[in-house]
């Protein structure tokens, strides 16, 4: 008789308790890895990086990148086709924390600017910028 009572009392509460929770992941549209069937947003979204590189530069004058204010890096190569991925070495990358778009400023000792602005894409892991 306590059997019957387990199996038909407690067995199906443990059951109704799971049934009702919401799959949780990632549900940015924008990120790489969303997961359409997520209801609830676990904050494991990743996003694109994006790759900074000129296709002509001279080395006496290397190139300054800022995202949304803050510099992250120096360009000093050279990639007239444009780099093969987001880590070539002399470029600058960026790798988005979010959904939201940056803008970016590079500078060089010259005082040229160059600006624009790029936003995460859920098809691109690699995002590449030429600044000039």
């Amino acid at each position: 008789m306590r059997k019957l009572f387990f199996v038909f009392t407690i067995v199906p509460l443990m059951f109704a308790n799971t049934a009702c929770e919401k799959k949780k992941g990632c549900t940015d549209p924008k990120a790489l890895n969303r997961d359409i069937d997520a209801e609830v947003d676990n904050g494991t979204c990743e996003y694109s990086t994006v790759i900074f590189y000129m296709s002509v530069i001279n080395p006496s004058r290397p190139v300054t990148v800022a995202v949304n204010g803050s510099a992250i890096g120096t360009i000093t190569a050279q990639y007239p086709g444009g780099p093969g991925n987001c880590i070539a070495p002399g470029c600058v990358s960026y790798k988005f924390k979010s959904e939201s778009k940056i803008d970016w400023v590079a500078t060089e000792p010259g005082g040229i600017i160059w600006t624009g602005s790029v936003a995460p894409n859920a098809f691109t892991e690699c995002i590449k910028v030429r600044v000039y």
